[in-house]
């Protein structure tokens, strides 16, 4: 699924996450999130309060073989369309390359999926 802006294949997901967010060594708000597309450049997750645009949180996703920390920056955040919950599009600035490669893999086994 790539579309003109798109670097990255991404994929309908949903998964549990938890974002957090620091102020040098102390914790200043964390969340529990549902990541509902992913990719290896970023994540679209639903969660139930806003985020500032340029925030950079940590993350947490729960993907079938484990779990996967990076980081991320908030690039956009509105309401979602049932207006309680919000919505925010997270670009990853940090993540190593074997949860990189995880990522790619489950994209790859998910499109091989929806082929078949």
């Amino acid at each position: 699924m790539l579309n003109g802006c798109r670097k990255h294949k991404r994929i309908k997901v949903l998964l549990t996450g938890l974002i957090s967010i620091h102020s040098g060594e102390t914790e200043i708000l964390s969340l529990l999130v549902t990541c509902l597309n992913l990719s290896e450049g970023g994540v679209l997750i639903s969660l139930n309060q806003s985020l500032p645009v340029g925030v950079s949180p940590n993350l947490k996703l729960v993907l079938p073989d484990g779990l996967l920390t990076a980081r991320a920056r908030v690039v956009w955040c509105q309401p979602a369309p049932n207006g309680i919950k919000q919505r925010a599009g997270l670009m990853f600035t940090e993540i190593s390359n074997p949860d990189r490669r995880r990522i790619a893999q489950l994209v790859t086994e998910q499109e091989a999926k929806i082929a078949s």
